[in-house]
């Protein structure tokens, strides 16, 4: 919802170009937050580990090791970057004369925010290791709250770029310095003497260093291409592919979202009972993934032109709507790679997904570089496909090798239900052509109402048979009928 509300309200106030200017600021930022050493996810999963069997000393070990290196980090990564600022605008972006100056100046004042936006995940991570995943989500959506509702009321006072990315610096600080406080409160004292940082910190960067080639790997879908689209077609056409883009990530981050508890959970399951304790969750979660994913994206895809004439008007709507849609399903394939994922990462091998999220992110980079220069943003966006392909494919093949089985649970009935959500998008998007001339509203409600109604009547007649995609829509439809009705 935040970001339905601000995204047009940014462009209205900063314009199409001075927008593709504050993506690619935030996109530097992330790029150097790769020396971050992966330290969010190695805090997640020790935390979690330790826990699991009671040794809270432990726990606190992990913290203090994580926050010394995170404040060597911060000092390191936001000289980085005030320093390249120049080369990034000249070399990079290939700006010039006054654009590049600006352009230069709002990177160094991003880059204040460097340090506590590196920090932030393992903050979170100490949360989320314990199991408390609505304090770490209520402080990340308060943090974007702030943000949007402050840098909005700058931005109507006239405070230009400068004034929200100032914005940006003092919630982030706030953010993190709130958050520390709460986590530190759930911590285990320790005196000085019994830290042994030393050990401890090998332990969490030989981990983390897995994720850390994660994160470079993902920084070529979001980040990296928004860069090679800059380069080759402008800052307005950065604008373009960072709305589309920005709009359909947000299938990933709710399966990200909703997914996430999965990590400590079989980190703990592991620690506790072996490899064989996690293949039946592994395959129930993984199924509820891929049938959330391509749920919302049929929806998504059929009610794309309604939904972007209401949310950006309809001269926007026209530059974005192909790279929209491409970018779905981009992210409903990429939404469906994060159960097997945190899987990989919780049990243990997290170096069959550094594997497979770096050799997609190297391979959807060279097909970005390619098809931009000849078919603009719809080429740079068509080439992300790429990533989730290449990725899934790397990380199914050696899973299976992980589980010593199949993954035969997961391809059975899988054709049928995906039959069905074609269907679905088929009749969605007749009925929204047939509205055209309706309002984009009411031809959104009507679109996005009959591919619902095509899937849930399809998966109600489907109920009888054997197939285990709808076998579990009908138990989590009775599971969420019963805790209704015990309220």
């Amino acid at each position: 919802m935040l970001m339905l509300v601000g995204v047009p309200l940014f462009i209205r106030y900063l314009g199409l170009e001075d927008y593709g200017l504050w993506t690619l600021a935030n996109s530097t930022l992330a790029i150097v937050g790769v020396l971050n050493l992966g330290l969010g996810d190695a805090t997640t999963k020790y935390v979690a580990e330790y826990t699991s069997t009671g040794r809270t000393s432990e726990v606190t070990r992990v913290v203090i090791a994580t926050v010394s290196l995170y404040a060597v980090v911060g000092v390191v990564g936001t000289i980085v970057l005030a320093w390249l600022a120049e080369p990034i605008t000249h070399g990079v972006l290939r700006l010039s004369g006054a654009k590049a100056s600006r352009a230069a100046d709002i990177i160094r004042l991003v880059a204040i925010a460097f340090a506590p936006a590196v920090t932030m995940p393992a903050v979170t991570g100490i949360f989320d290791g314990k199991q408390r995943f609505r304090a770490s989500q209520m402080l990340n959506l308060t943090r974007a709250t702030l943000f949007v509702c402050i840098g909005l009321l700058v931005l109507a006072l006239g405070g230009a770029i400068s004034g929200l990315a100032f914005t940006s610096v003092v919630v982030t600080w706030t953010a993190l310095i709130v958050g520390s406080l709460l986590a530190a409160r759930t911590l285990a004292w320790l005196p000085f003497r019994e830290w042994h940082v030393r050990k401890t910190m090998r332990k969490v960067v030989g981990f983390g260093v897995y994720s850390m080639l994660v994160a470079l790997g993902r920084m070529a879908v979001g980040h990296l291409d928004k860069m090679l689209v800059g380069r080759t077609l402008g800052l307005s056409a950065v604008g373009v592919f960072a709305v589309a883009q920005n709009a359909a990530s947000r299938l990933n981050d709710a399966c990200v979202s909703v997914s996430r508890v999965l990590m400590p959970f079989f980190s703990a399951r592991q620690a506790d009972s072996g490899t064989q304790a996690t293949a039946a969750p592994l395959y129930q979660a993984w199924r509820v993934g891929v049938l959330m994913m391509i749920g919302i994206a049929t929806i998504g895809a059929a009610a794309a032109p309604s939904f972007l004439e209401v949310w950006i008007g309809k001269k926007l709507a026209a530059s974005v709507l192909t790279p929209f849609v491409v970018f779905v399903v981009v992210y409903a394939l990429q939404g469906i790679h994060v159960v097997p994922y945190f899987y990989l990462v919780g049990a243990g091998y997290p170096q069959i997904g550094a594997r497979a999220i770096v050799v997609g992110g190297a391979v959807t980079i060279g097909c970005v570089w390619l098809l931009a220069k000849r078919y603009g943003v719809v080429g740079a966006a068509a080439a992300e496909l790429a990533f989730p392909i290449v990725s899934s494919w790397i990380s199914f093949a050696a899973l299976r090798k992980t589980e010593r089985g199949e993954q035969s649970p997961m391809r059975r009935g899988l054709v049928l239900v995906l039959l069905l959500h074609v269907a679905a998008f088929g009749a969605g998007f007749a009925v929204g052509y047939g509205l055209r001339a309706v309002y984009p509203a009411i031809r959104l409600i009507a679109t996005a109402a009959t591919s619902s109604l095509t899937l849930a009547g399809g998966y109600y007649l489907l109920r009888s048979g054997s197939n285990p995609y709808v076998s579990t829509v009908w138990t989590i439809l009775r599971r969420l009928l019963a805790q209704r009705t015990q309220r």
